[in-house]
């Protein structure tokens, strides 16, 4: 089974028509030998779903984000917020419940990632409609906790003395200052 083609197939199956009462459309579907992506949009918000499975990244796992603004990196880095931080803030003994449903196990079979899709749907019906209804204060809220306690990107630069010193990405500190406002 190629685990990757599988996932974005069940994605599309289960969240296509879901996503299109809310007037979000497939604007991008892809899978490599390490990963698959699927977008949605709707004018500046978007819903994504990606996944690795790249070795360097094991153990595999993948996510389901909703963001607004530019679904390309670094921006889309700053702008969104996993579902599960939206659960973990509104019900955290549900965060605790599905704690492990982002995790893509070895040997994963279709069935389970039918279960987890389907499992993803639900959670979006009970956390993720005020998102999807363009009602954006409790995700807007959100991404603003979550972005201030991060650190911008560092760029570690190598000096004269064989050591390096390290700075503050610029473009990062921009985006963790503009998408750390409500």
């Amino acid at each position: 089974m190629d685990t990757a083609k599988e996932f974005v197939a069940i994605i599309e199956k289960v969240f296509d028509d879901f996503l299109a009462e809310y007037q979000f459309l497939k604007c991008q579907s892809r899978t490599t030998n390490y990963g698959f992506s699927v977008t949605y949009r709707n004018n500046e918000r978007y819903v994504r779903f990606g996944g690795t499975l790249h070795p360097h990244d094991y153990p595999y796992y993948y996510y389901l984000s909703f963001g607004e603004g530019s679904d390309e990196f670094p921006e889309s880095d700053w702008n969104s917020v996993a579902l599960w931080r939206l659960i973990q803030d509104l019900s955290p003994e549900d965060y605790n419940k599905h704690r492990n449903l982002y995790e893509i196990p070895p040997g994963i079979t279709k069935e389970q990632i039918e279960q987890k899709i389907e499992t993803n749907l639900e959670l979006s019906e009970v956390y993720g409609t005020t998102f999807l209804n363009n009602d954006l204060d409790h995700f807007r809220h959100v991404r603003s906790s979550q972005n201030t306690s991060r650190e911008p990107y560092k760029i570690y630069s190598p000096n004269d003395k064989g050591k390096y010193t390290v700075s503050d990405d610029e473009q990062s500190s921009n985006l963790k200052k503009k998408y750390s406002q409500e």
